[in-house]
């Protein structure tokens, strides 16, 4: 078994040492390069995003909370948006939508239609909800 363990540790010694020499050999560059592909506002100060397939998440501190079509990523569009103070940490799980609304707790929203969303909870912790 101390056999096997050693000719382990030499395999992965060599695989280590080509794979370093593979990389220190390749002089060539890799460039990468972005495009902004559109431009959208969301009514106040967005502070954090999450994108599930065609449609993106946004908490916005002032306008509240948000979801775009992006299924054109050149032309998104606004599907709805609900009023809510101070959003900006959230998650996503299923059709509800956790909301961390700073002084104004946890806000738990139902968004199985995206178009019409509504609020099924929520919960104060007399304090800062910071994040979730």
């Amino acid at each position: 078994m101390k056999h096997i363990g050693n000719l382990l540790g030499v395999i992965f010694v060599v695989f280590l040492t080509i794979n370093i020499l593979l990389v220190s050999g390749n002089n060539a560059c890799i460039e990468i390069s972005f495009e902004k592909l559109s431009n959208i506002t969301t009514g106040g100060s967005p502070f954090d995003v999450q994108v599930i397939g065609n449609l993106t998440y946004v908490g916005d501190y002032y306008a509240g909370f948000s979801i775009f079509d992006v299924a054109n990523a050149s032309h998104p569009v606004l599907i709805d948006t609900f009023p809510l103070t101070l959003a900006h940490y959230f998650h996503v799980v299923g059709n509800f939508v956790y909301v961390a609304c700073w002084n104004y707790g946890l806000r738990i929203i139902n968004v199985t239609d995206p178009t019409n969303m509504t609020e099924v909870g929520s919960f104060d912790d007399v304090g800062a909800t910071q994040k979730l």
